[in-house]
């Protein structure tokens, strides 16, 4: 009976020993944390474990003390995303999820602006995106006000002020009245970017052209070709002179150099004499001869 007893207090005292033991090491994990923290493990039981933390920056893998408390440096956990934690003893083991979010604190930003040349006085021609980081490069989530700036040489700037929205803001504006390289500037927070875009000038808007005789020429000229908000036509543009004299039509075409082109015809008497710049027509003579 005495043997019987020993018996079975020996196997009561195994069992507990092993239900504490399989029991014994257990982890609590925030359930998030934000990038750029310090981030807090506890662990209890006792003896010897690992720990290993996997997610969308890699592994972070420690030999611990059970009953410890460990601290993870922002450097070895800084992406954010969803994270898995593994506390593995020799009887047991044991997960808990951990998310780790963006800081809220804008710290660099991507910007692209389209397109790089566009016509003036366009509506809703300049488009801008900013891609909006914190310090460890995550994409910034909480909404943030973010100041996009188009700037022309000598004139007022345009502001305007756009919140992000999952770490991304965008913008649509109007290309500037005059011609030159406007300053496209995205700024959030710390953090600026800059752009250049081309802005030149538009179509034809009145085409006038004069004539003068020379020698047995006739020198066709037209008045400096300005776009609708006043600015010169790009240089290069081509000016097409059309002669059309006893049935037969004639042409030649002048690039524009400082806002006006110029050619040479022949001076045939009753000639009717027309200008064009793409599909902007000028006016029209009729050359009778005179000085």
């Amino acid at each position: 009976m005495t043997q019987s007893r020993t018996i079975c207090v020996v196997l009561f005292l195994s069992l507990s020993i092993w239900t504490q033991s399989a029991f014994a090491a257990s982890v609590s994990v925030p359930r998030s944390a934000e990038a750029g923290r310090t981030i807090t493990i506890s662990t209890d039981g006792s003896g010897v474990g690992h720990l290993y933390i996997v997610g969308p920056s890699g592994a972070v893998e420690r030999t611990i003390q059970l009953g410890a408390r460990i601290s993870i440096p922002p450097d070895e956990i800084s992406n954010a995303g969803h994270y898995t934690v593994f506390l593995i003893t020799s009887t047991s083991t044991e997960t808990a999820d951990l998310d780790i979010t963006s800081s809220p604190e804008a710290a660099s930003l991507s910007f692209l602006a389209r397109p790089s040349r566009l016509p003036v006085s366009l509506q809703k021609g300049v488009g801008g995106v900013a891609y909006i980081f914190d310090a460890y490069h995550n994409l910034v989530m909480q909404s943030q006000p973010v100041h996009f700036q188009l700037t022309l040489p000598n004139t007022a700037p345009e502001i305007h002020t756009v919140d992000s929205h999952q770490g991304v803001a965008w913008i649509q504006m109007d290309s500037s009245a005059r011609a030159g390289n406007a300053s496209f500037e995205a700024a959030v927070g710390k953090g600026t970017s800059l752009r250049v875009l081309q802005e030149v000038p538009g179509d034809a808007c009145q085409l006038r052209m004069s004539a003068r005789p020379v020698g047995d020429r006739l020198h066709v000229q037209t008045a400096p070709l300005r776009d609708c908000t006043g600015n010169l036509v790009a240089d290069g543009t081509i000016v097409t002179f059309t002669e059309i004299y006893d049935g037969n039509r004639s042409t030649v075409d002048a690039p524009l150099k400082n806002g006006i082109a110029e050619a040479d015809i022949p001076a045939n008497r009753g000639a009717v004499i027309t200008v064009a710049a793409g599909e902007v027509l000028g006016n029209q003579l009729r050359w009778n001869g005179g000085q």
